[in-house]
């Protein structure tokens, strides 16, 4: 399916996976081949060599090892969204190791990765474990914030099986679990397309961008500071922050549901 969708061009260059995908190498190596980078799970027996910043590999260990020698204070608190309730944050370390697996390539041949290591506050000793080839320039806020992405497949799964039936197919053929399946992502396709449609992205706007729609623009020049040296009016740095907004947006045409439906199985 990662094969097929990078020969169609949809849109994304991040796989993300758990720990059923990530311990296999072959399925790491073949996402870095067709282009794409990974944040997978992994299990804390895969074994490492940590990698420093010149180049020295130290020995190799199981992950579960290196996590045991690491003190709570090499662990740094992220948080990564808002939650339904409060702010969702855990401690991670952040390490480059290099994994060693037969795949007939050597270790100087092979790129490091990250490990991030996770000891959320309630646990007694680190509790997951992801390798990913994010960019090492990517802040570790960001980092983790594309590791903990996953949630929106758990929680399209949960939506599919508590609420339009996908695991209540007790057949025996694959042609009709195939149109169970295939009946049940109708159905989710329509529900988000109506959902869509009765809660457009214009909806989400914050705030202060609605307020500077809705403002006059002899108004915002008069949130403007006068310049000493050049004798000028700036703008005030609030409003200069905000985006610039028509005062009335054009019309659209949205696709109807099942145009939607339709375009999402294809």
């Amino acid at each position: 399916m990662i094969e097929r969708a990078a020969r169609a061009g949809i849109p994304g260059n991040v796989i993300l996976a758990d720990s059923a995908y990530g311990d296999s190498c072959e399925f790491r190596e073949t996402v870095r081949m067709l282009g794409f980078d990974y944040a997978v799970g992994v299990h804390k027996s895969t074994v490492v060599r940590r990698h420093d910043a010149r180049g020295r590999l130290g020995p190799a260990e199981s992950i579960a090892d290196l996590a045991a020698r690491l003190p709570r204070r090499r662990f740094r608190k992220v948080t990564w969204r808002e939650g339904s309730k409060t702010a969702l944050a855990s401690q991670f370390h952040f390490c480059r190791v290099k994994t060693t697996h037969n795949d007939g390539m050597t270790l100087d041949d092979r790129d490091p990765v990250w490990l991030v290591i996770e000891w959320p506050a309630e646990e007694a000793h680190p509790t997951r474990f992801f390798l990913t080839t994010l960019p090492g320039r990517m802040s570790k806020r960001d980092l983790v914030r594309t590791l903990k992405e996953r949630w929106r497949t758990e929680r399209m799964y949960e939506d599919l099986k508590g609420e339009l039936g996908l695991d209540h197919f007790e057949g025996r053929s694959f042609q009709g679990w195939h149109h169970h399946v295939s009946v049940a992502l109708v159905c989710c396709a329509f529900l988000v397309a109506e959902r869509v449609r009765a809660f457009p992205p214009e909806a989400g706007r914050s705030r202060p961008a609605r307020a500077l729609r809705a403002t006059s623009g002899a108004a915002l020049r008069g949130l403007g500071r006068h310049c000493p040296n050049c004798h000028r009016q700036h703008p005030h740095p609030l409003v200069a922050a905000l985006p610039v907004l028509p005062s009335r947006a054009p019309a659209r045409r949205t696709a109807s549901p099942r145009a939607a439906a339709v375009n999402f199985l294809q």
